[in-house]
């Protein structure tokens, strides 16, 4: 028996590669965003959208945190919630 933390990794549900649309949940609110930028693993985004969300202007970094299976924002470590648009999704943008 070792006494080191067991270590779980979750893979994102979804790769994302920039130009996707995705409906960013965060915050309280849904918005359509845009992927601008993707890291070579895909765990880290850079989202683009029209409105203010969450103390964030235009733009949000996300991060993969691989032990709770969601993306993180970097400045308030907030859960945020991406999916793919279908018919009729909600979004403010």
């Amino acid at each position: 028996m070792t006494d080191e933390p067991t270590k779980r990794t979750v893979d994102p549900p979804i790769v994302w590669k920039p130009g996707d649309v995705c409906l960013l949940e965060f915050d309280g609110r849904v918005v359509k965003a845009c992927v601008q930028l993707t890291s070579n693993n895909a765990r880290s985004l850079m989202l683009s959208f029209e409105v203010m969300l969450g103390g964030y202007v235009g733009a949000m970094p996300l991060l993969w945190y691989s032990l709770e299976g969601t993306y993180r924002d970097l400045i308030r470590w907030q859960p945020a919630k991406l999916t793919r648009p279908t018919a009729g999704s909600p979004g403010d943008a």
